[in-house]
């Protein structure tokens, strides 16, 4: 964390024995040569320092890209209880490739649900929920239209499970037109 990186580079990250210790004290002197690098370099070769600089947001900002989940495709179901939370849900269905393929088709699809939240569509406010799971099973999905119905179903009961709802099957409503509602895709 940002504490623990301020606590290391003023020295003030105690605890541990003896070899945590001293990794902690060559992490600092590791810290200290690149500042050292960094600062002779922003002196002597100013054009170096902006390009290597510039090079470092570039890297950054394209690690930051992938690590967000790809959309596929969008569908809408009714909530019916709790009564609090009854409405419209928005699901997303995305792919990342932290989400490894089933072993088989037996296996047990890999997946991820985030927390239920607060979107736009069609400038109104809606409820939305992300799934995140490998992109050979939405490859299928997109072929075979009976697959991406009972994946759709897996979702819902999953969604069901982690957020403690009661949701309408037969209200499914896949798009068609829609990869991705609510705004922007989320980190997960």
């Amino acid at each position: 964390t940002m504490e623990d990186l301020r606590a290391l580079l003023e020295g003030k990250l105690g605890g541990g024995d003896e070899a945590d210790q001293m990794a902690q004290s060559a992490g600092l002197e590791n810290a200290k040569q690149l500042w050292a690098m960094l600062d002779d370099m922003s002196e002597n070769d100013p054009e170096a320092y902006a390009k290597y600089i510039e090079g470092m947001l570039k890297s950054n900002a394209a690690e930051a890209k992938g690590a967000l989940p790809e959309p596929s495709f969008s569908f809408r179901v009714d909530v019916r209880a709790p009564a609090a939370r009854a409405g419209s849900l928005y699901v997303n269905a995305c792919w990342h490739p932290s989400m490894k393929p089933s072993a088989s088709d037996a296996a047990p699809v890999n997946l991820a649900v985030s927390g239920i939240r607060k979107g736009r569509h069609k400038q109104r406010d809606v409820k939305v929920v992300d799934i995140v799971t490998s992109d050979d099973h939405l490859a299928h999905a997109k072929q075979e239209p009976g697959f991406k119905r009972e994946l759709c179903e897996l979702f819902m009961d999953c969604i069901q499970e982690v957020h403690q709802l009661r949701l309408d099957k037969f209200s499914l409503t896949p798009f068609s037109n829609f990869k991705y509602i609510g705004g922007d895709v989320v980190h997960f």
